[in-house]
C-alpha cells in the first residue's frame, strides 16, 4: 500500500531535513544549504517565500515583512562577501535557503 503526501507533509518532511543540517548565523539570520534540487523546488514554492537573484533583491526581501522566507537559486549573481554585507545591514531575522556553498 502506497503512502500519499499532501503538500503540508512534504514541505514539514523537506525543512526537517535541512533543519537537522550545519547553517551560519549573522546578525540573527540563518543561512540554510539546499542539497538537492528536490528541496529547492519545495523551498521556492512555499508561502511566503521569495526568490531572489541579486544583491538588490536580497536587501529588499529581507527588509520585507511580508517575506518570511528567502531562497537564492545556485546561479543567483550573488558572491558570499556581497551576502556578507547585506546581512549586517539587515534588521530583521529571517531564514534564508541557498543552493550554493556560503561562507560567512
Amino acid at each position: 500500500m502506497s503512502e500519499t503526501f499532501n503538500k503540508d507533509d512534504i514541505e514539514s518532511i523537506t525543512l526537517q531535513a535541512i533543519f537537522l543540517r550545519p547553517y551560519q548565523e549573522m546578525n540573527g539570520i540563518r543561512v540554510y544549504p539546499l542539497e538537492k534540487e528536490s528541496e529547492e523546488v519545495v523551498i521556492k514554492n512555499m508561502e511566503g517565500c521569495q526568490e531572489v537573484n541579486d544583491l538588490t533583491s536580497l536587501s529588499e526581501a529581507l527588509a520585507d515583512p511580508d517575506v518570511k522566507k528567502v531562497y537564492i537559486p545556485k546561479f543567483a549573481s550573488i558572491t558570499s562577501k556581497g551576502m556578507k554585507g547585506v546581512l549586517a545591514r539587515a534588521s530583521l531575522t529571517k531564514n534564508i535557503y541557498c543552493a550554493f556553498k556560503v561562507v560567512l
